[in-house]
């Protein structure tokens, strides 16, 4: 574990914001959060319009930045917005 603490120190300094963009992830988009959450507390997800639960599941994490669309429009366009909302 403590290899992981000094991962996520050593990023700190860096600045690092994770983006996930996601679209009917609910089965995975839980173990994928706390994967990054390791590493670091800078997390946005972009829910793409999603139609299953994975809102919900986003929701479980209150640290995170959600944006969420109710129309899916792509990953790229996804990705775009979510670059110009973590500048």
């Amino acid at each position: 574990m403590s290899g992981v603490t000094t991962q996520r120190g050593s990023l700190e300094g860096y600045k690092v914001c994770v983006i996930i963009p996601t679209y009917n992830n609910a089965s995975t988009l839980g173990g994928v959060i706390n994967d990054v959450a390791a590493f670091t507390p800078h997390i946005l997800v972009v829910n793409d319009g999603s139609t299953d639960d994975t809102l919900a599941v986003a929701g479980q994490f209150p640290a995170i930045e959600l944006v969420t669309y109710p129309k899916n429009r792509g990953k790229g366009w996804a990705i775009r917005k979510a670059f110009a909302r973590a500048v």
